[in-house]
C-alpha cells in the first residue's frame, strides 16, 4: 500500500465542509475508503477518476491527484488532446499494459511505474 500525505491532505482540501458520508454519496468511493484517503493512502486510478467526477474537479486539480498518487496522468486530463486522440491513446495504453501483465509478468505496478518514467515526445 503506498501512502502519500500531500494525497491525503489534497483529498482533505477538496472535500472541504462535506462530511465523510457526504463525498462519498457525491463520488461513489465508501466513506471508509474515503477516510483512508484523506489519510493519505493512495487508490488505484478508478476511484482518483469517481473521487474527481464526483467534485467535478478541474483537470490541473485531476492532474495533481494523479500525480500525487504516484500515476501517469490520463489522456483525457491532457489540455491539447482531442477526443479522438485521446480515446486512441487509452487504448493503445491498455493494450500495451495487458501485454505486459499477461504476457511478460510485470505487475500492474510495474506497468504504471513504466509509464510514468515515459517522457513526452521521447525527451
Amino acid at each position: 500500500m503506498r501512502v502519500s500525505k500531500d494525497f491525503g491532505r489534497l483529498i482533505v482540501e477538496i472535500k472541504g465542509e462535506d462530511s465523510f458520508g457526504q463525498a462519498a454519496i457525491k463520488t461513489q468511493v465508501s466513506k471508509a475508503y474515503l477516510v483512508e484517503m484523506a489519510a493519505g493512502k493512495v487508490p488505484r486510478p478508478e476511484t482518483i477518476k469517481r473521487f474527481a467526477d464526483g467534485y467535478q474537479l478541474p483537470a490541473e486539480k485531476v492532474r495533481t491527484l494523479y500525480d500525487l498518487a504516484g500515476y501517469a496522468v490520463p489522456a483525457e486530463w491532457h489540455p491539447d488532446c482531442d477526443g479522438s486522440a485521446i480515446a486512441l491513446a487509452d487504448r493503445v495504453r491498455e493494450r500495451i499494459a495487458e501485454y505486459l501483465v499477461t504476457r511478460k509478468g510485470m505487475s500492474e505496478q510495474e506497468v504504471e511505474r513504466m509509464f510514468r518514467e515515459i517522457k513526452p515526445g521521447g525527451e
